[in-house]
């Protein structure tokens, strides 16, 4: 694993913290996976908001999870997130793709 991170396990552990206490069977908000994705990578729920790149990798897997998640989609997170749809889905490919490859996330 590379020192900055470790590809899809920062997805897992936001899957981890989501399912928590039986929560599989529920259907989950847009700010519950905005909020578990910025405390694994330690910042503010306005940082999904801001340019830059950690930024909108924090939206890419913000993104990857709401696709994978019951209860939300795209437009809603861009919504929450101050993007359009469109945007959201290449961050998703390239979070995908980084995973994929084994590269390591910044987080």
């Amino acid at each position: 694993m590379g020192a900055r991170g470790a590809g899809l396990q920062n997805c897992k552990k936001m899957v981890t913290l989501l399912k928590a206490g039986n929560r599989s069977e529920c259907r989950y908000f847009v700010c519950e996976i905005i909020s578990a994705v910025c405390e694994v990578y330690r910042v503010g729920e306005e940082r999904t908001r801001l340019g830059g790149r950690l930024s909108a990798e924090i939206r890419g897997v913000a993104a990857l999870l709401s696709l994978e998640l019951p209860g939300c989609g795209l437009m809603s997170l861009a919504a929450e997130v101050a993007r359009v749809a469109t945007s959201l889905r290449y961050a998703t490919r390239r979070v995908a793709e980084r995973a994929k490859e084994g590269a390591a996330l910044q987080h």
